[in-house]
């Protein structure tokens, strides 16, 4: 069975490695991949071919329901497994999946954390500007290095180590994160797929019960005008312009103080700036 990446981005790809596993697991079938990200696959055993995302020579299952993400009343992993006829597991048990190979893991003489402070350019709701503040936090209060895991064309957070670098090399600086904190973008989806837990920041834009994962803390907002699972691609109607940034309610009702609690919380990360740990 060949399936078709209901979009360009990585999450649209790596869903569709949570979909495999249960084909395989249930089915035993071939499994076909296209996507704009080939090189996630490399060494997964549930995918057996990939090819380009626009390849139309092939005959794959396409999911193009979901680009109505607001009629869609379970995980993407659930609906797409539904659709083609296999048993979709419980909310709790949906993960990715990302192998790396031996020499592909990092040997880091620190701990650090990873964050991705920006979203796809097709989603403009999705991003948080409070990463300087809570980079500020992390830096004074402990001694853990922050990688900013980014593009070229990325504003760069002051305290962070820049990383841009090919997408398995990201995989590989996940895994050997503590914590990885990232809005609603590809990363976190990686993250899941080598079993790295994130702090993500939905805000209102979406919920986290139709895209992201159980063992994460999914930082969700209900805003005044109760408009919180929109899922619009075009500039919120309630955003303002301040310091020439588009600003969103919901994800404004988020406080970097907040992020960090829940950080220090996880990590304890401030006995690191002490020497208790």
């Amino acid at each position: 069975m060949w399936l078709r990446a209901n979009g360009p981005g990585i999450g649209d790809a790596l869903f569709l490695t949570a979909v495999a596993h249960e084909i395989k697991k249930q089915k035993k079938e071939f499994v076909g991949i296209a996507s704009y990200h080939r090189e996630l696959f490399e060494n997964n055993p549930d995918i057996d071919a990939t090819t380009d995302l626009h390849d139309y020579g092939i005959n794959a299952v396409t999911f193009r329901e979901l680009d109505d993400q607001k009629s869609i009343k379970e995980h993407n992993v659930q609906f797409m497994l539904k659709k083609i006829g296999c048993i979709a597991p419980i909310w709790e048990d949906i993960r990715q999946y990302v192998y790396l190979r031996d020499d592909e893991l990092l040997r880091h003489p620190k701990k650090y954390i990873t964050i991705s402070a920006s979203t796809s350019n097709w989603t403009p709701n999705k991003t948080w500007f409070g990463f300087k503040d809570l980079v500020s936090l992390i830096k004074q209060k402990s001694e853990f290095i922050v990688y900013q895991l980014a593009g070229n064309d990325e504003e760069k957070i002051p305290g962070c180590q820049f990383l841009n670098v090919p997408l398995r090399k990201v995989a590989a600086y996940l895994k050997g994160s503590q914590l990885h904190i990232c809005c609603i973008t590809g990363t976190m989806h990686m993250a899941s797929g080598v079993g790295t837990r994130s702090i993500v920041l939905y805000g209102g834009r979406e919920r986290a019960f139709v895209t992201g994962y159980h063992n994460n803390i999914n930082i969700e907002t209900n805003p005044p005008q109760k408009c919180g699972g929109c899922y619009l691609v075009h500039p919120c109607p309630y955003g303002y312009e301040q310091d020439g940034k588009f600003k969103k309610p919901c994800l404004e009702m988020i406080n970097p103080e907040e992020i960090y609690k829940i950080a220090n919380d996880l990590l304890k990360i401030d006995s690191h700036k002490i020497g208790l740990l």
